[in-house]
Formats: structure tokens, sequence, C-alpha cells
């Protein structure tokens, strides 16, 4: 078993840029990543979240507010196509 601890939040932040950069800057990644607590895991996950192209908010600031308010969906809509088979 690996255990990963928290990164710090300019490490944390990084990887949200590294992954999603046109997400925003470095103070809204950093701010993301803080209330993501740093785990991989999840920055990781949001990060995949905002460079996907079927997404409904796409920068750091919306998903911060989306995650707060409980209000995260992958899709815009049910049933929206995804572009796979």
């Amino acid at each position: 078993m690996v255990y990963l601890r928290p990164l710090d939040p300019a490490d944390a932040a990084l990887v949200l840029r590294d992954l999603a950069p046109g997400a925003g800057d470095g103070a809204k990644a950093r701010a993301l990543a803080q209330d993501l607590g740093g785990l991989p895991l999840a920055l990781h996950l949001a990060g995949m979240y905002l460079r996907s192209t079927v997404v409904r908010r796409s920068t750091f600031a919306a998903y911060g507010e989306a995650l707060a308010g409980g209000g995260l969906h992958l899709l815009d809509e049910p049933g929206a196509p995804t572009g796979h088979s």
C-alpha cells in the first residue's frame, strides 16, 4: 500500500495548472488546491474534469464555487453526448 500525503499549496496548484492550464491563474489554482486539501487524487480528478470539453464549469474559481455548493456535474445536461461509443 502506498500512502500519499497532501501536497503543499504551491505543488498542489502546480498539479492543477499542469492538468488544466487554461482554467485560471496561479492564485485561483492555489485557492482550489487548498479547498481540495492538497489531496493528490482530488487534485487529479479536478484537473482532469477542468480539461474536459464537456464540462459546465471550466475554471478553477467556478469549480471551487460548485464544490462549496455541492453542484458538480460532469455533463452539461443529462444524456448529453460524451463523444465515446
